[in-house]
């Protein structure tokens, strides 16, 4: 098994989740071990321990661990808390789907904008739904059309001013 020690990021030691997932794994293999209700490796579950969002939510699975413990088994209250329990762990595979989906998606878009490099250093802080929020369908869009106007202005700009210098070349 490969240790995260063992990766090195040319000017530090800090290796970011979508390194590592590029070197050594990919999202869909991460993926499809948590769908088989196999734990993600080590290495990304330190990832996982870097957003505020999940260890809230680890937070909150710890203290229905513990209030299902002195609980007899059987009663109407433990089944209430183990179904509570399980919805819990419900949301903690799901978020770690999400995230591995995200990762999957910052591993294959190459786009430079300023909106998917903020995304991704918040990504890469732990900040999984504010990067997910960035990335959100409309507001790319919107983005989009605004960089497809502003292409067109400067092109017929450009025009205007070849035309310009056209003209001026034909006076002298």
């Amino acid at each position: 098994m490969t240790r995260i020690s063992h990766l090195t990021n040319e000017d530090d030691i800090h290796i970011s989740i979508l390194q590592f997932l590029q070197s050594r794994s990919t999202p869909a293999i991460e993926i499809s071990h948590i769908t088989a209700a196999e734990n993600t490796s080590i290495e990304i579950n330190q990832f996982f321990h870097r957003s505020p969002d999940y260890l809230n939510l680890l937070t909150k699975i710890r203290a229905a661990e513990s209030v299902l413990g002195p609980l007899p088994a059987g009663s109407e209250a433990y089944k209430t808390q183990m179904a509570a329990l399980q919805d819990l762990y419900r949301l903690e595979k799901a978020f770690k789907i999400d995230v591995l989906h995200l990762a999957d998606l910052f591993l294959r878009i190459d786009v430079k904008s300023e909106r998917v490099t903020k995304a991704r250093a918040l990504f890469e802080e732990g900040r999984f739904r504010e990067a997910d929020d960035l990335l959100r369908e409309e507001d790319l869009t919107k983005d989009q059309n605004d960089l497809l106007v502003a292409v067109d202005y400067l092109e017929r700009r450009q025009a205007d001013i070849l035309n310009l210098i056209a003209s001026k070349l034909n006076k002298s």
